[in-house]
């Protein structure tokens, strides 16, 4: 990790260059794989775009995509995990491409962890910004134990959290932006 700024249990670091970044968002940026996303209610997984509304696409199974470029981030998590967490994780990552257009956001603080059994093993929650954050307005990553931090939009960065801390994003006023989600797992909490 070259950068690493650490606010409760929140921690911040460069992962990818301006190259890599643009490199994902030309890969996916015109797919037809786009879908919306959907929310956790209780037990029900439902669409509901006064609560969220953003497109996605899974990249968990592409392994080309996995091994290319999520074997640093899945090793500075363990690094972060074992200097600030000490979760009983596992191997197990689940990536999305997210982008945002105006009028995108999910408003609604939340959690990652839940009790569906998508979300009932998150550990670790983590966002790399891909977008140039000069392309867009609006679209910030709020995170409930955390001040501003002007490095979580800074292009290539890695935000990484326990899945249990609560969050938001603000609506995008204009352009665009591209994000990776995704999750460590490992057995439930209890």
């Amino acid at each position: 990790m070259n950068k690493n700024i650490h606010v409760v249990d929140i921690v911040n670091f460069k992962i990818f260059d301006k190259e890599t970044c643009e490199k994902i968002i030309n890969t996916y940026r015109d797919s037809s794989n786009w879908i919306l996303t959907k929310i956790g209610r209780h037990s029900e997984i439902i669409r509901d775009q006064s609560v969220r509304k953003s497109s996605i696409i899974d990249l968990s199974s592409d392994e080309g995509f996995m091994t290319g470029f999520m074997s640093d981030m899945s090793a500075a998590i363990n690094q972060a995990n074992v200097q600030f967490w000490n979760f009983d994780i596992s191997e197990r990552m689940e990536v999305q491409i997210m982008k945002y257009v105006p009028g995108d956001h999910y408003g609604s603080w939340h959690m990652d962890v839940g009790n569906t059994a998508t979300t009932s093993t998150r550990k670790v929650t983590f966002t790399i910004q891909l977008s140039d954050p000069n392309d867009y307005s609006g679209g910030d990553l709020i995170i409930s134990s955390m001040e501003g931090n002007p490095e979580i939009r800074s292009q290539g960065s890695a935000t990484a959290f326990p899945s249990f801390v609560s969050h938001c994003v603000s609506k995008i006023d204009t352009g665009t932006r591209y994000c990776l989600v995704g999750w460590i797992h490992g057995p439930p909490f209890r």
